[in-house]
Formats: C-alpha cells, sequence, structure tokens
C-alpha cells in the first residue's frame, strides 16, 4: 500500500475524498477521509472481492445488501461475497456445538455463545459481536463467569421432570414462577425490556429454563467483558449469585420462561 493509491483489485482503486490523484501521483485537498471508486480497465482479470475482516452474519449481510459498507460491488460480487459470510459464520457454530447426555445416550446440540462487543449501541435485542466474531463453548462460559448451561430433553416429559427436581434438590430452589413477555399482551413492553437490560446482580444464584419462544441472557466476566446467550426452547441457565448480568428479547419479542427462587417469598 503506497500513500496516495490503495490498489485492492485490479478492479478497484481506492482514493480520498473521491478525487484521483494529480500526474504526479499525490492528492489535492484534504485527506480526512476515504472513498471508494470504481475504475475499469482492459482485460482485466476477474477475481472475487474479499472482505479483509469477519463481520457478523446479519449485519454484515444487510451492509452489503444495501451497499452502505461496500458501494463499488456489482451483483454478482455481493452475492459471492453473502454466499462466503454465510458459510464462515455456519463453520463457526459448527465448531461450537456440545455433546449432550439425554438418560445416557449422547446428542449434539448446537450452542449460541459468543462475547459481546464492549459498548453495544442501537438496539439490544441485535447480536452485538465483536469484530471479528468470537464465539465460545459451554466450558469457557463456566471458567470465565461460573454460569452454568444445560440443554434438555423436553421430548422425555419423565426424564425432565427428574432433572428439574434434582436441581431444586441441590441447588435449594423453594419456589418456582413462569414468566411471559411478549410485545402483543406485555403493558408497556419497551419499558419493561428497558428495564430488565438494565445491569443488575442478585445475592443468591437463580436458575432460568425457556419453554417457550428465545432471548439473551448477557454476563459480566471477571476481566469485565460481557458474554452473550441465546437461550432458546428447553435451554436452562443458572446464574452465580453477585453476577451481573442483563436480559433481553431477540427480535421476535416473545419469550415464555421458568424461573427458580431460594426464598418461598414473593
Amino acid at each position: 500500500m503506497c500513500s496516495a493509491v490503495q490498489l485492492i483489485d485490479s478492479r478497484t482503486l481506492v482514493t480520498r475524498n473521491g478525487r484521483a490523484p494529480d500526474v504526479s501521483g499525490r492528492f489535492k485537498g484534504s485527506l480526512k477521509s476515504v472513498k471508494a471508486t470504481k475504475v475499469v480497465t482492459r482485460n482485466a482479470p476477474t477475481r472475487p472481492f474479499r472482505v479483509p475482516f469477519a463481520l457478523p452474519r446479519l449485519e454484515t449481510v444487510q451492509t452489503i445488501k444495501t451497499g452502505r459498507r461496500f458501494p463499488f460491488l456489482d451483483e454478482k460480487e455481493k452475492t459471492s461475497q453473502i454466499a462466503a459470510l454465510t458459510s464462515q459464520t455456519d463453520s463457526l457454530r459448527m465448531k461450537n456445538r456440545t455433546p449432550t447426555c439425554y438418560n445416557g445416550k449422547a446428542s449434539v446440540e448446537m450452542v449460541q455463545i459468543w462475547q459481546m462487543e464492549p459498548y453495544p449501541c442501537g438496539d439490544p435485542r441485535l447480536p452485538h459481536h465483536v469484530f471479528p466474531p468470537k464465539m465460545i463453548t459451554p466450558d469457557e462460559l463456566s471458567k470465565r463467569t461460573g454460569t452454568l448451561y444445560w440443554k434438555l430433553d423436553t421430548l422425555d416429559q419423565i426424564a425432565l421432570a427428574k432433572r428439574l427436581t434434582t436441581l431444586k434438590l441441590e441447588r435449594n430452589f423453594k419456589r418456582e414462577d413462569i414468566f411471559t413477555l411478549d410485545a402483543e399482551t406485555t403493558a408497556n413492553f419497551d419499558d419493561k425490556l428497558e428495564e430488565l437490560f438494565e445491569e443488575s446482580s442478585t445475592p443468591v444464584e437463580q436458575a432460568r429454563m425457556i419453554i417457550e419462544g428465545c432471548a439473551y441472557y448477557d454476563v459480566e466476566d471477571k476481566n469485565g467483558d460481557w458474554v452473550r446467550i441465546f437461550c432458546e426452547y428447553g435451554d436452562l441457565i443458572l446464574i452465580p449469585a453477585h453476577t451481573n448480568f442483563r436480559f433481553t428479547t431477540t427480535p421476535r419479542n416473545f419469550v415464555k420462561m421458568r424461573r427458580f427462587y431460594k426464598d418461598e417469598t414473593n
């Protein structure tokens, strides 16, 4: 890369402020921003454009489709780049599958846990990955935050009841309730969501099991970084005492869960 012009490939020339260099190879005017323009050359080989860094799947696909991030890509290049990002994200998720035991039989389930960006801006219901995305396993989650994660077999109701009974006895949970958060039926849904996303902690550990819909639980680790857990049907998490956490729904705006408490009062 030279100081005046950056050649990304044989068909793309990056100039500053949208101005082409003069004969001497220097730019005239301010050098505050960089803008990409497309330059067509004769007999240029057709090579796909490659983004030099990884971005989250949902946000990147949208920015490529609308052309906000890479305006010089044509439709064919956009389609190729979206397919590459989709394959890359799926491979990251496949690496984080964890074996779960259902009645002594090992099963592999998809777990989605990742490190969040330090200062999430905008809608908290978006994924808010770091750049590049950093997926973590349930074992890493336990080491960093003390939070425990299980995927339960909801099809076997007898085994599910035994597992929850064992959890209550081992953790001394004496009370439970069912909590529903729905944008269509919950009064003051936006205010409630904003309240639940505030950082909080409790002096005792607490457990949550998703029985319908899906949601995000964010837990702070020992280094002050936030880890986001995507909880869906059949997921059970246990957040230790004195651990900062927050909660929000996904863009679906619906979740129904069982909450377990140690105290018997309301």
